[in-house]
């Protein structure tokens, strides 16, 4: 056989090798011609002839597969811009070797409704933009359709296309598990040139151990579940798409060493648009600038969740400067979003070039938990510098925040190393923002906190929340462990719980002291060594300590159990403490700190703070909580002659009136009860009359009828 053979679609046909690709014949005398070529074993296939309606060109098959070894290419006429194929046949198309086009630089979309799969050496080997899709159909503005299920000959189609219409209710899904090397080092899979866009939108994407790449361009995937269109715009030579809110969405997962690369001179976006987003396996969704150009930002929207699971060098899923650019912003919107055993979601900055901002819209939840069990690595939420230029921000807005095991949130400005080589950091830490309408819970040694390790300042920490809860060795601080100044750190609650040796810390080794302010509606708590410090400098160096403002209801701390409030300093002065309570339970201003619960602002060789304590005066309340009444109950008395104590057989049982805000009352105190009580009604008879020696049943609830009175439910039965 020659290396040039019949240009036939029967002689291909009938050919084992070549029935991979089959034109359906629907485009009449316009339809797609396939060549064939042999070089070395290895099988070319050119794809010629097609539809040509203005810049676009259309092609048809009703079989659409790349085996292994092969290559496939479209030819591209002069003037042609899109290249669009459609798969009409009802089977998935695999793509197994090198599918391409040649002559041009013209995108190359694949249409086919019942899946696509890219295998192991799957590669790309385009000019323009790629796209591949499960969609039904490609609309090209007002002119109409180019459809897999009603296969009419294209109509005037001159426009670019213009959205993507399904109208099944599960697309077929597309799977990627090209690991092909390319040039570039840590790059596989799938790639198109420099600044052109990768598009993948089906029913689930599954990237098995796949890669995509668009150095400096666009990678966008999309799962839709449902019936309805999702837009495609061109926005500046890259192809994007729109989801409209009310489309059902479909899962998508990255597993297996998966990867997502935009990164160049310029970073490139990447969006991720689905129901469940799961990362794990060693995965990562990366956006680094490397040059002067600022990056293009990265967002993953989920509607459901976004689980990123295990620790992969750099993040698995970042943005990043290397150079002069600023990165990308990176923006996560979802329900629930969990970040568990060493896995990290962050911004950073390793040039002269900032940091982006990250922002986490999580309507549910955000967890923040956990290490790498090998390399001890710590799940982390957030942005940080480690040259010139500044962190990023970081805002959380969510109902409940959940950072534990040695979890982290911050945003700072340290000394960190490549390569071998250390950066010289001067860069500022960025500002951290906290809202979790219900909740903040730092759990087992949780961590939220800015600081710098150089000379820039570290950001301001705040955090607004019904219920702030640290415990077990937590910390929230915003510190100082260079030259650079603390941050301030402002908490609003209606309520904040310290307890074994958590911190709120804005506390610092040589320069100035962060200030705290702490509004409280009702409580805060400080148990087993627990503190509140803007302590500044150590015994060799030092600044000043910062000042602590504190409103709301009631402070409460055990005495002995040595949790403290403080503002000291070492060579610097102390800083000030202004405390407006209604009351301040288990703990005292002293002139130095104590073994005991203090309140200091005392300085070592500087001057000593001011600490105002504006409180009315609470002593009996300090004495009632101090020391519990000796008027006991004696509740051996209470039920020597109950229902029980006369009964045959003994039953565990316990009946208990709690006070305000479900709370036991005192021993001793004189209004336990609410109730007001009325006379004891007899037994009311039943079938046969109760007798002595008939079990009976105690009380097991208690009503407040209308009129005021109260019952006793099934006094005896």
């Amino acid at each position: 056989m020659s290396s040039l053979a019949l240009v036939s679609t029967f002689a291909i046909s009938e050919h084992p090798t070549f029935a991979q690709v089959t034109p359906d014949n629907t485009l009449g005398i316009e339809n797609s011609i396939v060549n064939f070529s042999s070089d070395n074993d290895s099988l070319r296939l050119q794809i010629q002839g097609g539809s040509i309606r203005g810049t676009n060109l259309f092609h048809s098959f009703s079989d659409f597969n790349i085996a292994e070894g092969q290559s496939l290419y479209f030819q591209n006429p002069i003037d042609i811009t899109n290249i669009i194929s459609r798969v009409t046949g009802g089977s998935s198309s695999n793509i197994e070797g090198r599918l391409g086009v040649s002559g041009g630089t013209a995108n190359l979309f694949l249409l086919n409704p019942s899946g696509i799969i890219f295998g192991a050496n799957a590669r790309l080997d385009v000019e323009g933009s790629f796209v591949a899709t499960t969609a039904t159909a490609i609309q090209f503005g007002n002119q109409g359709f180019f459809s897999a299920s009603v296969t009419d000959s294209p109509a005037l189609l001159t426009v670019n296309p213009s959205a993507f219409l399904f109208n099944q209710i599960a697309a077929a899904p597309i799977v990627n598990r090209s690991t092909t090397p390319l040039a570039e080092p840590r790059r596989k899979g799938l790639q198109v040139p420099d600044g052109k866009s990768l598009l993948l939108l089906g029913g689930e994407i599954n990237f098995a151990g796949g890669g995509v790449n668009a150095v400096g361009g666009q990678v966008e995937l999309g799962a839709v579940a449902g019936i309805g269109s999702v837009g495609l715009s061109l926005d500046e030579n890259r192809l994007r798409l729109s989801f409209p809110a009310t489309l059902d969405r479909a899962d998508i997962s990255l597993t297996n060493g998966a990867t997502v690369n935009t990164s160049g001179e310029g970073g490139g976006s990447i969006q991720i648009w689905g129901k469940n987003v799961f990362i794990n396996g060693g995965s990562q969704v990366a956006a680094s600038t490397q040059g002067a150009k600022s990056g293009n930002g990265l967002t993953v929207n989920a509607s459901e969740s976004l689980e990123v699971i295990g620790i992969v060098p750099f993040g698995n899923i970042s943005t990043s400067s290397r150079g002069d650019g600023q990165a990308g912003d990176l923006t996560i919107e979802t329900r629930r979003l969990s970040i568990r055993d060493g896995a990290q979601i962050l911004s950073e900055a390793l040039g002269n070039g900032s940091a982006g901002q990250l922002t986490v819209n999580a309507s549910e939840s955000v967890e923040v938990a956990g290490r790498d069990s090998g390399t001890g690595g710590s799940s982390f939420l957030g942005s940080y510098t480690g040259n010139t230029g500044q962190a990023g921000n970081l805002t959380v807005n969510t109902r409940n925040l959940i950072v534990r095991g040695r979890g982290a949130l911050s945003t700072e400005s340290l000394i960190v190393s490549e390569d071998g080589k250390v950066f010289s950091v001067s860069g500022k830490g960025g500002n951290l923002t906290i809202n979790a309408s219900d909740s903040v819970e730092l759990i087992k040694t949780g961590f939220i906190f800015t600081a710098t390790q150089g000379s820039g300042d570290a950001g301001n920490l705040t955090i607004n929340t019904g219920r702030l809860l640290a415990e077990d060795s937590s910390e929230i601080s915003a510190q100082s462990l260079g030259s650079g100044n603390a941050g301030n750190i402002t908490v609003q609650a209606r309520s904040i719980i310290l307890s074994n040796k958590s911190q709120i810390n804005a506390a610092t080794t040589v320069s100035q002291g962060g200030n705290i302010t702490l509004k409280v509606g009702d409580i805060l708590l400080l148990r087993q060594g627990s503190s509140i410090s803007t302590t500044a400098g150590t015994t060799q160096a030092g600044g000043d300590g910062g000042n602590i403002n504190f409103d709301g209801k009631f402070i409460v701390a055990i005495p002995n159990e040595n949790s403290d409030i403080s503002a000291n300093a070492f060579t610097g002065n102390g800083g000030n403490i202004q405390i407006n309570a209604q009351a301040i339970f288990g703990i005292e201003s002293r002139s130095k700190p104590t073994d005991q619960s203090d309140i200091t602002a005392t300085s070592e060789q500087g001057i000593s703070g001011v600490i105002n304590l504006n409180q009315p005066d609470n002593s009996s309340l300090q004495n009632s909580f101090t020391q519990l009444s000796p008027n006991a109950i004696d509740t051996n008395a209470l039920i020597a002659n109950s229902c029980i104590a006369r009964g045959n057989q003994r039953q565990e049982n316990s009946f208990t009136i709690t006070g305000s805000g479900a709370l036991r009352n005192s021993p001793g105190d004189v209004l336990i009860s609410v109730y007001s009580t009325g006379d004891v009604r007899n037994v009311e008879p039943t079938s046969r009359p109760w007798k002595k020696g008939d079990p009976i049943i105690e009380a097991q609830g208690l009503y407040k009828l209308s009129d005021g009175r109260s019952l006793l439910s099934r006094a005896c039965n």
